[in-house]
């Protein structure tokens, strides 16, 4: 009986390890992330993410900046 190339190649055998390590680790790691979205503080994310874009440059809680920013470059884009 021939044996498969695979078999005594020790780099396939650390990715097999490897994948069976994923695949154990897949559904503690999904738990956790379910735990973490579950728990989350929306409203303390969002104040901290508004601080720092405040923190970033001028006035960035205007939601209509980059709009307004996108059509004067596309009104000048249209002149040239």
């Amino acid at each position: 009986m021939s044996s498969h190339p695979f078999n005594d190649d020790p780099g396939a055998a650390a990715l097999r390890e490897r994948i069976e390590q994923w695949r154990r680790a897949e559904p503690v790691l999904r738990g956790q992330r379910e735990r973490d979205i579950r728990n989350a503080d929306t409203q303390a994310s969002v104040a901290w993410f508004d601080g720092v874009f405040r923190a970033l440059g001028p006035d960035t809680s205007r939601r209509d900046l980059g709009l307004v920013e996108q059509q004067r470059l596309f009104a000048k884009l249209r002149r040239q």
